[in-house]
């Protein structure tokens, strides 16, 4: 029976898979099954995941013959989840789970039935395996929600999410390719769903994607209207909507001044 359902989806992720496919089958709560979706890659992934699901019956592959993106791919993999999942696990295929966070996450919802999704604090690794910061995030969910409007308070591979709340939203917003965790988060709230994030630090977060591609003005727009319309669903003050302009500021500033930012970022 898997309590658990977690969602994964690769595209070319050959190079860090297996790291982070060990961190979730060796959970020291094992009750899970872990979806993944190879999302026509051209490496090695598919390659690896057969190989894996040959190993270990929890592992069920799913594969997209087109390219469709994070957020069709987890909305693929929710669909094929089993009857008896209880809760949905999101992560990602380059990074690392701590080998209780199942555990930890399952504890937690047990003595807190009021709330709906939990993340954790992460530690930032670079492309080998070295630790280069940390991330720390709001734990108690008036603080989350306080927060949500400015930045995005959840760290979305450490999420773990009951079923029923998930699917009562319809799961991700295919309408957004990039940041759909951040739009879900909005959503969520709106639905009156209370989130959690727990201070441990079970997830090590990888960082290796460049910072000229988050600078993007296209990606940018996105987190614009993603802004925009979650803060129409939680009813923001309009006097708080100069914080819509944030991400775009961000897509015209220098480089330099950029990643001084990043570095003085307030959840790391």
């Amino acid at each position: 029976m898997a309590r658990i359902s977690v969602l994964m989806a690769s595209h070319n992720g050959a190079k860090y898979l297996r790291q982070s496919l060990d961190s979730i089958l060796n959970q020291t709560f094992s009750d899970f099954e872990l979806i993944i979706v190879d999302d026509a890659s051209t490496d090695k992934t598919l390659k690896i995941l057969e190989e894996y699901a040959k190993k270990d019956s929890r592992l069920k592959v799913c594969i997209n013959e087109e390219n469709k993106g994070l957020t069709a791919s987890l909305n693929i993999a929710l669909k094929q989840i089993s009857a008896d999942t209880e809760y949905i696990c999101r992560m990602d295929d380059d990074d690392i789970c701590e080998q209780n966070r199942f555990e930890k996450q399952i504890e937690y919802f047990m003595t807190n039935s009021q709330i709906g999704i939990v993340g954790s604090n992460a530690i930032i690794i670079d492309d080998k395996n070295m630790i280069i910061g940390k991330r720390e995030v709001p734990a108690e969910h008036n603080k989350i929600l306080a927060t949500l409007p400015r930045y995005n308070p959840i760290i979305h591979p450490s999420v773990m999410i009951r079923r029923k709340v998930l699917e009562k939203v319809g799961g991700y917003n295919e309408k957004y390719r990039t940041s759909q965790d951040y739009a879900l988060w909005f959503r969520l709230a709106a639905d009156g769903v209370k989130f959690a994030n727990l201070q441990e630090y079970l997830l090590k977060y990888r960082e290796t994607r460049s910072a000229v591609r988050r600078k993007s003005m296209k990606y940018r727009l996105k987190d614009f209207h993603i802004r925009k319309e979650g803060y129409k669903l939680l009813k923001v003050p309009f006097y708080k909507y100069f914080w819509l302009i944030l991400p775009l500021i961000l897509g015209i500033i220098p480089m330099p001044v950029y990643k001084l930012l990043k570095r003085i970022d307030p959840r790391n």
